[in-house]
């Protein structure tokens, strides 16, 4: 498998010369400046230039010092352009990245071999729907629409998509009915899940064995998991600060709720209601600030190299297979291991969910919808399971391919899986997520107190969404 680091600017390239082969960028088009790319695309000054030189040299941009970088006048659009099948994609995306997404294609050129197959890539976290609007205006159809869950809920459009139910239905494998339920949006079903995670715990085996702490066992418990955390923090350096911790997670609203939902956020009777909002904002300030045993750490730099799980910086994270895949291009100092999650009695996380989708203005949607049977059949199932670490969503392909140990850790037994839930499960709306994230600053740091903050978000969730009573 090739670094994801390696080719960062060749990646780049790729992207911006399908846009200008696909027509999306027509000759005499401005590309975005250097600072545009960089921001987008999350790379470096030196990357996008090498990129740009790249394309360059191939005849297909222009670059005029002072003047901007456009597409070269003299460029002329294949004929069979219009003939490719395209698919969009998020970018930069995980499952796209480690071979998740090739699986699917490489079984689908096996059953149509004179089928060309380009990727369109929109910028992660984008308006999916005004991306789309975007492309149609330049006369580009995606066939098919790769994209994940917390995307599909802010669509505005959602009668634009083919509803997939009938299709789906039609002598399809058995898919988690869990990852079904969750992706329901509109009146039909638009969105059809390829591929998912859990947020489970991954540990440094080589931290607890230096600092003598008992490593995560089956059935361990919130007791044993403090204790491990509170082994592991220290100075190492003797400057008087901790600068290695227990565990590490996010602020990002993709993983602490995960402590509340193992204290039965999502099961419980809502007359527990205030009891786990407080025991959930008690624990986390105990883990960061009484007990120290714990850091948060930026959700936009998952991907960085000064990453402190990646570094041996923190014994435990909250992660995905999404995330793991991608350490496994990285030249780590040691093997990530699976713990079961240890922070309540229920058996509750979170899950993220890659589906396609295929909008109504596809050239080709018989092609897509064969696409889409091919994804979700079992063979490319059997072989997403065998030669990636993604899950799949069929439950018998995960029974064969992985352990039972491991499925119970990641939390994806069938006999688990329903007490798993969406992000935006967990909120009525986006606008009522959106303000409990930016009135959080001041519980991160302490300045709110915990009782402070279980009020707060009481008051803008006051009850969730499909809490069950």
């Amino acid at each position: 498998m090739k670094s994801s680091r390696a080719f960062r600017y060749q990646k780049l390239a790729h992207v911006l010369r399908e846009q200008i082969m696909t027509g999306f960028l027509k000759p005499n088009d401005f590309l975005p400046t250097e600072h545009q790319l960089c921001e987008q695309y999350r790379l470096s000054r030196t990357s996008v230039r090498k990129a740009l030189e790249l394309l360059e040299v191939e005849g297909l941009i222009e670059r005029r010092p002072g003047a901007g970088t456009r597409v070269s006048a003299q460029f002329v659009l294949p004929e069979d352009a219009a003939r490719t099948f395209q698919i969009l994609v998020p970018s930069p995306n995980f499952f796209v990245e480690h071979g998740g997404l090739d699986i699917f294609i490489n079984e689908f050129r096996r059953l149509h071999p004179n089928v060309e197959i380009s990727l369109l890539e929109a910028p992660t976290g984008a308006d999916l729907a005004e991306h789309l609007r975007t492309h149609e205006k330049h006369g580009i159809k995606p066939d098919l629409v790769l994209t994940y869950d917390s995307l599909l809920r802010n669509l505005d459009n959602y009668e634009e998509f083919y509803d997939l139910e009938p299709l789906m239905s039609d002598g399809m494998p058995d898919i988690y009915p869990r990852l079904l339920e969750g992706l329901r949006f509109g009146s039909g079903r638009i969105a059809a899940p390829v591929t998912f995670s859990t947020v489970f715990l991954a540990y440094n085996p080589d931290l607890f064995e230096s600092r003598q702490a008992t490593k995560p066992y089956a059935g361990w418990t919130k007791d044993a998991f403090m204790e491990a955390a509170r082994t592991i923090s220290a100075d190492t350096n003797g400057d008087g600060l901790i600068d290695q911790y227990g565990l590490m997670f996010t602020r990002g609203i993709g993983r602490w709720p995960v402590f509340a939902m193992q204290n039965g956020l999502m099961s419980s009777a809502i007359s527990d209601y205030d009891d786990i909002l407080q025991k959930t904002s008690a624990f986390l300030h105990d883990l960061l600030h009484r007990e120290r045993i714990a850091v948060t750490f930026n959700v936009d730099s998952l991907r960085t190299h000064q990453h402190p799980f990646k570094n041996g910086k923190a014994a435990m994270t909250l992660t995905t297979t999404y995330e793991l895949a991608s350490w496994l291009d990285e030249p780590l100092d040691f093997e990530p291991q699976i713990a079961p999650l240890p922070f309540g009695p229920c058996s509750s996380t979170l899950l993220t969910t890659n589906a396609l989708l295929i909008p109504k203005c596809s050239p080709k949607p018989e092609l897509a919808q064969s696409f889409l049977r091919t994804a979700l059949g079992l063979e490319a199932q059997t072989s997403l399971c065998s030669e990636t670490p993604f899950l799949s969503i069929v439950p018998a392909v995960n029974r064969t391919k992985v352990s039972a140990e491991l499925l119970a850790f990641y939390n994806a037994t069938e006999e688990a899986m329903p007490g798993n839930y969406h992000v935006h499960e967990l909120f009525p709306d986006n606008e009522t997520m959106e303000e409990l994230i930016e009135n959080m600053n001041f519980f991160w740091l302490a300045i709110e107190s915990a009782p402070a903050f279980a009020r707060r978000w009481k008051r803008l969730v006051p009850r969730m969404a499909v809490l069950q009573p």
